[in-house]
């Protein structure tokens, strides 16, 4: 099902352009995840990606990809949120 691969695809770039901020010195938005910060970036994460993919699969397992689709959407903002922090972080230091 596509809106399955989609959703993966996204939980992988959400991952790859958290890290990649927190190289940059930003700071995770989210206040459980930065909470679970304390036990380092990548664990905080990947945490919130096994989260992530298990409440997916609930989504699968029940069926519901209307759910997921909705989802998908959610996370696409948020990498798109990232990928603009990235830029606008990269413009600052790069001038």
């Amino acid at each position: 099902m596509l809106c399955v691969k989609i959703f993966m695809y996204l939980q992988v770039l959400d991952f790859v352009t958290t890290i990649a901020g927190f190289r940059m010195g930003l700071v995770e938005g989210s206040p459980m995840i930065r909470w679970m910060t304390h036990f380092g970036p990548v664990f905080a994460v990947a945490a919130s990606k096994i989260f992530a993919f298990g409440l997916g699969g609930v989504c699968y397992w029940l069926n519901n990809h209307k759910l997921l689709r909705r989802v998908n959407y959610w996370y696409a903002a948020v990498v798109s949120w990232n990928v603009v922090l990235l830029v606008s972080s990269s413009k600052l230091i790069w001038g």
